[in-house]
């Protein structure tokens, strides 16, 4: 049965709890709720997946890919937040490394557009 699971058997039963525990929790409260107060329900927790997505996809993942090979002050340097008057061109930065706002590194503050 293990093998089924491949080489991390928690990670596949860690999956599987939360996936029912969401199952459970969506199913008890269709059944709670009316229908207009669970469609407002589903609404906010998509937009909330959806966040938690790009938050993941933007942020979480380039940082884990970019800087696994770091360690001590130079994993430190390139991810503490800038201070806050500090342009994209202060030094090493999670922020400015990977992140600029417009489309060039001279673009005024407004959109955060990936670069990496």
């Amino acid at each position: 049965m293990l093998r089924l699971l491949g080489k991390s058997p928690w990670a596949v039963a860690d999956q599987l709890l939360i996936s029912a525990t969401n199952f459970a929790t969506t199913v008890l409260l269709a059944r709670g709720l009316s229908q207009e107060a669970f469609g407002s329900f589903t609404l906010i927790y998509s937009v909330l997946l959806f966040a938690n997505s790009l938050q993941s996809g933007l942020i979480t993942l380039p940082h884990n890919i970019l800087d696994t090979a770091r360690h001590g002050e130079d994993y430190t340097a390139v991810t503490r937040p800038p201070p806050p008057s500090a342009s994209s061109s202060s030094g090493p930065s999670l922020h400015s490394r990977c992140w600029r706002l417009g489309p060039s590194p001279a673009a005024p503050p407004g959109l955060w557009l990936p670069c990496c």
